[in-house]
């Protein structure tokens, strides 16, 4: 007799519904970013996107990742860049001027961080604005 998913008891319980929101993961970082293009008067702005793996932003001029190659902590089965601009660093030590790009993003980088405020603070010291989720 197969087990019921739904019992408490049950190893493997199924995960909720997917939400119609959930299916564009940078539905609010998107948003902000054309928050950020309103005030920009000359073009869009100028993003980057740390620890693009996979499925970076599509709107980042630049990517940057901490790993080329897949790594066994999460799904990156290669990476993508789209023939964008590509940095091999760390999210503690980004290789940029301060303030040189307009919007920074990072997607589900954070809960894997040793020291999220040493990430902050680099984040916020190239960017004029950013959006972590």
């Amino acid at each position: 007799m197969a087990k019921n998913r739904d019992r408490p008891d049950d190893p493997k319980p199924q995960r909720f519904p997917i939400r119609e929101s959930e299916l564009d993961r940078f539905k609010y970082g998107k948003k902000h970013y054309e928050e950020i293009a309103k005030r920009k008067e000359n073009g869009s702005p100028y993003c980057l996107d740390i620890a693009c793996g996979a499925k970076p932003f599509p709107r980042a001029d630049v990517l940057c990742d901490l790993h080329a190659e897949p790594v066994p902590d999460r799904s990156m089965h290669c990476l993508v860049t789209h023939g964008k601009p590509f940095v091999l660093c760390s999210c503690y030590f980004l290789p940029f001027k301060s303030k040189v790009f307009d919007f920074v993003t990072s997607y589900y980088l954070i809960e894997h961080v040793e020291n999220p405020w040493n990430f902050f603070r680099e984040v916020k010291r190239v960017s004029k604005h950013g959006y972590v989720q």
